[in-house]
């Protein structure tokens, strides 16, 4: 195996990775989350306590906005084919 596919495999195995934690961390099916300043986060984390229900959306009353920082990217395209950006 040369060093160019060995590296293509590691990219794309990231990749898929990087997805596939997206999918389990958030609820893709659902409604979306607002922090209390009113930024649209992304999609409801699964099993989070600091998420309260206020109807069509969520709440986020965490200190911490870590793992929506880290899946920002895929967070903006959730929001944008659910019509929120």
């Amino acid at each position: 195996m040369n060093w160019r596919r060995l590296i293509r495999v590691l990219i794309l195995g990231a990749i898929v990775a990087y997805l596939v934690s997206f999918a389990f961390t958030f609820e893709l099916i659902g409604d979306p989350v607002r922090s209390e300043g009113g930024e649209w986060l992304g999609p409801a984390k699964r099993f989070h306590p600091e998420v309260t229900d206020i109807g069509k959306v969520y709440v986020y009353h965490g200190n911490t906005t870590f793992a929506y920082a880290l899946y920002r990217p895929l967070c903006l395209v959730w929001l944008w084919l659910m019509g929120f950006r």
